[in-house]
């Protein structure tokens, strides 16, 4: 939260200092130009500082996770998956992004066709459903959603790329985690 708020306070500054010589009709200050290309150049690292810091409930949060999953791994039930106990459920869908911003005249053209702005990314997502029986009783664990599609995901799951970690204590603890070599 420091680092964000030392970020805001630079970029800030710098964005006054800009204002302040592109204005500049003085004496007393040698080089104006030159002050406000530094102040660019400071208006540049504030935001830079502001948008790669992280929140420190971002950090404790990423750290938890990590330390979950390590810790699934080093003490849980390891359980291969079998393709024919997987139901894989795939969310495919197209998703606009838009070109560039648009310059006035391109705003007219607009109105007349809504769509030249924009190109559509196919976004490919997928998630396993894995049925394991446990002596009489049969247990369904639901993965997290992975970014790519079923025929992928169903190769992964073939080649014993995906593993499934159990909490042998509270089975409604479990992971499941893509091969370190994939990610």
């Amino acid at each position: 939260m420091i680092k964000k708020l030392f970020g805001y306070t630079i970029a800030g500054i710098a964005f006054i200092a800009i204002i302040f010589f592109r204005h500049y009709k003085g004496y007393l200050i040698s080089y104006p130009m030159l002050w406000a290309i530094l102040s660019i150049i400071a208006l540049g690292l504030g935001l830079y500082v502001v948008f790669t810091s992280k929140t420190k409930k971002e950090i404790v949060t990423a750290a938890k996770s990590l330390n979950h999953r390590n810790q699934l791994i080093a003490t849980g039930e390891q359980i291969k998956l079998d393709i024919d106990s997987c139901e894989i459920k795939e969310n495919n869908y197209y998703e606009e992004i838009p070109n560039h911003v648009p310059l006035d005249a391109q705003l007219i053209d607009t109105i007349f066709d809504p769509n030249e702005n924009y190109r559509e990314k196919y976004v490919a997502q997928s998630a396993i459903v894995y049925f394991h029986k446990t002596g009489e009783k049969m247990e369904k664990y639901i993965s997290q959603v992975f970014p790519f599609g079923t025929e992928a995901l169903t190769l992964y799951i073939l080649n014993n790329d995906i593993i499934l970690y159990v909490d042998r204590f509270d089975r409604n603890n479990y992971l499941f985690d893509l091969n370190e070599m994939l990610t």
